[in-house]
């Protein structure tokens, strides 16, 4: 393959606010170099240049489960559950059909605020086989529960949780709570 020895490369993009910018280099393919020709975008706006390649898009998906507000960050795979009242243990947002997450993607469940859970919390974290920490636990409201059946079975990797806070005062089943975890 035969090159030409040197090159013009300009690049056109649109910036914040809806500027544009031209940057033009001089690239010398015997030198294996380029020179900056013109860069008005990143002296006049401050804005920090990079190669798109070395960017981590973020994506990240929210809603609401009953009163409560939620995003699951697919990045890290942190789901953060904001205040309010859970709605029913089938309309997590990793139960439904479809899921609005895949419970395989969420490693991480961090409660932001104080949330109440259902008075059936059955099976509410289960088939979260990847879950390894659930922060802010002592942020539920369990004072109405009556039902933590199966509550935590099956998850394999949690490595802690801090029950302490937990008011099971109106709970009558705890049947497999911790099974198979």
């Amino acid at each position: 393959m035969k090159f030409n020895k040197k090159m013009l490369l300009t690049m056109v993009g649109v910036v914040v606010i809806g500027t544009s910018f031209n940057l033009l280099y001089n690239y010398d393919l015997n030198a294996k170099e380029s020179t900056e020709i013109d860069v008005v975008a990143q002296q006049e706006l401050d804005i920090p240049i990079a190669p798109s390649d070395t960017q981590e898009p973020m994506t990240a998906v929210s809603g609401n489960w009953g009163t409560s507000t939620w995003i699951f960050d697919d990045t890290t795979g942190e789901l953060s559950i904001d205040e309010g009242q859970l709605g029913a243990v089938a309309n997590a947002p990793w139960k439904g059909t479809p899921p609005q997450i895949l419970a395989g993607n969420i490693t991480s469940i961090v409660f932001l605020n104080e949330v109440v859970i259902p008075t059936n919390s059955t099976g509410l974290f289960q088939g979260l086989t990847n879950l390894t920490r659930i922060e802010g636990a002592e942020l539920l409201n369990t004072s109405n529960v009556t039902s933590m059946a199966d509550m935590f079975s099956g998850l394999l990797k949690l490595e802690f949780i801090d029950l302490s806070n937990f008011d099971t005062s109106s709970v009558t089943t705890m049947a497999s709570m911790f099974k198979g975890a």
